[in-house]
């Protein structure tokens, strides 16, 4: 089975702070990968390594077989879902969907993915006019536009009902969005959803 992520002995530092020390871990194709740690473990810094917008300090990671600094060869075949909205709140639903189909050059049917995240009666609506859990739709919708290889999930804990129930939905097959899934968790709660769904769950353990 060929491997989505493969980070070796990752290290991030700011200045004298040391937020990633030796972290190795690997999330295999058509894996349900949940990276489990506590709040200042370093997993959004390792994110944003594995994401391109962050260089490592020491270490090597390669997302589908590049380095995820190449965004040319790797933004296009990955989704991400952020711990928090950045939409603009002047754009209707529709509208946010397809500006990130654009940056991304992903390709979809809008409508198809306003339905699979139960949204499409929201598509004309402004992103400011949405609650909370309605923006963790829009959110899961703009990470799986497009069918990506692999989707990471940063700690959805805002709507956490809606986003639950996105995730549950789409690992049992009801919702096909992604080849591989990561999800990175931060409370009780989600681990036991982690627990019932990932193929691997690895707990991270900051060395500092």
């Amino acid at each position: 089975m060929s491997t989505v992520i493969e980070v070796t002995k990752l290290n991030v530092r700011y200045g004298d702070f040391h937020a990633v020390k030796d972290l190795s871990f690997q999330v295999r194709r058509g894996e349900f990968y949940a990276l489990l740690g506590t709040n200042g473990a370093g997993k959004t810094s390792a994110l944003e390594v594995i994401e391109g917008h962050r260089p490592a300090e020491s270490g090597t990671v390669r997302v589908l077989g590049q380095s995820p600094r190449d965004r040319a060869a790797v933004r296009s075949r990955m989704g991400i879902m952020l711990q928090e909205s950045g939409f603009s709140p002047d754009l209707t639903v529709k509208e946010s969907v397809q500006l990130i189909g654009t940056l991304t050059r992903r390709h979809d049917d809008v409508d198809r993915v306003l339905g699979v995240v139960g949204l499409t009666r929201k598509a004309g609506t402004k992103v400011s006019q949405l609650s909370g859990g309605e923006k963790r739709r829009l959110d899961f919708a703009t990470a799986v536009y497009g069918w990506p290889e692999l989707v990471i999930l940063d700690e959805p804990t805002t709507g956490r009902g809606a986003a639950t129930e996105l995730v549950v939905n789409a690992w049992e097959g009801n919702v096909p969005v992604a080849d591989s899934l990561i999800l990175l968790v931060p409370t009780l709660s989600w681990v036991v959803v982690a627990v019932g769904l990932a193929s691997r769950l690895f707990r991270w353990e900051p060395r500092r």
